[in-house]
C-alpha cells in the first residue's frame, strides 16, 4: 500500500539514507506500468513475484515507482531505479517458448540455473533483441520519470559456463575464421571475447542514460573485480576506462568481519578509488538469516575507515 511505502521511506530517512534504488525489473517483468514490457512481454506490469491475479487486481493501475519518487523527493532523497534482474529470467518465462533464440545455454545444452529453491534461466546478452529490450526499458524510465539515474548489477553479464547457444557460437565463428568456441568455458581467450562484448553493452547502456539525461547517474553494482570477471565476465575496471560510469557499489557480502575488511583493502580495488565514486554494498541479511547488528556496525565503520564514498 502507499501508506506502507511511505512508512518505509520515513524509516530510511530516519537512518540518514540519502539514495533509494527501487527495483523496477524483477523476475522478468517491470514493477511499473510499461508500454515496452506490454509490447515485448504481453504484460504491462507485475508487482507480485508470481501469478497472483487477485493481488494485481487490487492494485488497480497503481504506479508504485511514481509514488516512491514523490515520497522520496519530498524528503530530499535521490531515486535511482535498479534493473536488478538484468538478463536473468524465470525458468517458466513466456518468451522462452516464443523466442528460444533469445536465451543462452551451456555446452551440454542446459539452460537452468538453480538458486536456493528457485530456478532461473539467462537471456543472451549478445542477441540484439534482448539488448534492445533492456535498453528500451531504461530509456522509458528516464523519459517518463523524474529520477536521478539508472543502476545495473551483476546480472548485466553472463555466467561463465554459458554462451554456447547457436547465435553466440555463430558470432564467435564469424570473428574467428570459422573456429568453434573452446570446450573449456574458462579458456582465457574465450572469456576475454565474451567479456569484451559485455563491456560494449555497458557502453550502450551508459550512452542511453547520458543521451536521455546528461546529468543522470549511471550506477553499477558488481561483485569484487576478480569474482565479477571469473563468474559473470564483468571486467568492470575496464568499464571505468572505456565508458562513463558515475558510481560503483561493490557487493561485498561477507558474514565475517576479517574477510570483509580484506576485500576493502585489496590493491585491485584501492587503486580504483581515484577513478570513480566507490561505495560498498553491505549485506544486512538474507530472507531467513539476519546479519548480527554488531557485525553490521563494524562493517559500516570499516567502510568509512578505508576511504569509501558510502555504503548501501
Amino acid at each position: 500500500s502507499q501508506q506502507r511505502l511511505a512508512e518505509g521511506i520515513q524509516r530510511l530517512k530516519a537512518m540518514n539514507i540519502n539514495t533509494l534504488y527501487p527495483v523496477v525489473w524483477n523476475m522478468g517483468y517491470t514493477q511499473y506500468p510499461s508500454d515496452v514490457a506490454e509490447r515485448y512481454l504481453g504484460r504491462r506490469r507485475r508487482l507480485w513475484p508470481g501469478d497472483n491475479v487477485a493481488f494485481e487486481a487490487d492494485q488497480g493501475d497503481r504506479d508504485m515507482l511514481q509514488e516512491l519518487i514523490e515520497l522520496a523527493h519530498a524528503e530530499e532523497m535521490a531515486v535511482i531505479p535498479w534493473f536488478e534482474f538484468g538478463f536473468m529470467a524465470p525458468s517458466n518465462y513466456t518468451i522462452r517458448t516464443e523466442h528460444p533464440e533469445w536465451f543462452t545455454q551451456r555446452q551440454d545444452g542446459t539452460q537452468e540455473i538453480s538458486m536456493g529453491t528457485e530456478v532461473f534461466t539467462w537471456m543472451n546478452p549478445f542477441h540484439p533483441q534482448t539488448r534492445r529490450l533492456l535498453l528500451l526499458l531504461m530509456a522509458e524510465v528516464l523519459d517518463n520519470y523524474d529520477v536521478e539515474g539508472i543502476q545495473v548489477d551483476d546480472h548485466l553479464g553472463l555466467p561463465v559456463d554459458m554462451g554456447y547457444d547457436p547465435f553466440t557460437v555463430q558470432l564467435y565463428q564469424q570473428e574467428h575464421d570459422g573456429e568453434l568456441p573452446p570446450d573449456d568455458d574458462t579458456n582465457p581467450e574465450w572469456m576475454r571475447w565474451r567479456a569484451d562484448k559485455i563491456t560494449q553493452l555497458v557502453k550502450e547502456v551508459s550512452e542511453t542514460v547520458k543521451r536521455r539525461r546528461p546529468e543522470a547517474i549511471f550506477s553499477v553494482s558488481p561483485n569484487p573485480p576478480a569474482f565479477s570477471y571469473r563468474n559473470f565476465l564483468q571486467d568492470w575496471p575496464q568499464w571505468l576506462k572505456e565508458t562513463e560510469v558515475d558510481e560503483v557499489l561493490i557487493q561485498t557480502y561477507r558474514w565475517n568481519l576479517a574477510s570483509f575488511v580484506n576485500e576493502l583493502q585489496k590493491p585491485s580495488v584501492q587503486e580504483l578509488l581515484q577513478q570513480v565514486s566507490i561505495s560498498i554494498g553491505v549485506l544486512s541479511g538474507l530472507k531467513n538469516k539476519a546479519m548480527p547488528l554488531s557485525t553490521l556496525k563494524q562493517q559500516c565503520q570499516a567502510v568509512r575507515a578505508n576511504g569509501y564514498a558510502g555504503m548501501s
